[in-house]
């Protein structure tokens, strides 16, 4: 079957679906329960999108520490309710993610270069780490934007 017409009939499809509910809405009067009702469809489904990525891991259910994504969900639920602003909401789920995937980027890069230079590579990374925890010990980010680098 042609793609363009696959495109078509979604689109007519959905269409079709949509003015239907707007045409009749607009010829009956909808009652007041029905209408208080409706205000909670958006939020279920969503709900029901969101909340099976954020506690399913491999068909399992996972409320674990090691469950980031929950954990990024969660924050995403605090700047939410807290500042009322979807940007930051974004911004603030996204960064509880971001943080970790640098620093696993760079523990593999760095073990990739060092172990292409000396089979000593492990004994270096845990010196580098353990100067890394005693040097910073507001982690890095927090040492920079004491020192008003960042």
């Amino acid at each position: 079957m042609n793609i363009w017409l696959v495109f078509l009939l979604g689109g007519l499809l959905t269409f079709g679906m949509r003015f239907i509910f707007i045409y009749l809405l607009g010829r009956f009067e909808v009652p007041d329960t029905m209408r208080r009702a409706l205000r909670f469809v958006p939020v279920a489904v969503l709900s029901a999108i969101v909340v099976p990525e954020l506690l399913i891991r491999s068909g399992q259910l996972d409320v674990s520490w090691t469950n980031f994504r929950l954990l990024a969900g969660v924050v995403a639920v605090l700047v939410a309710w807290r500042t009322k602003n979807t940007l930051l909401t974004i911004l603030g789920g996204m960064g509880t993610l971001v943080g970790p995937l640098f620093g696993g980027l760079f523990v593999v890069l760095f073990r990739e270069v060092l172990s292409t230079y000396t089979h000593l590579w492990a004994l270096i990374m845990g010196i580098s780490f353990i100067v890394i925890v005693l040097v910073f010990r507001r982690g890095v980010i927090g040492e920079l934007k004491k020192r008003a680098v960042i």
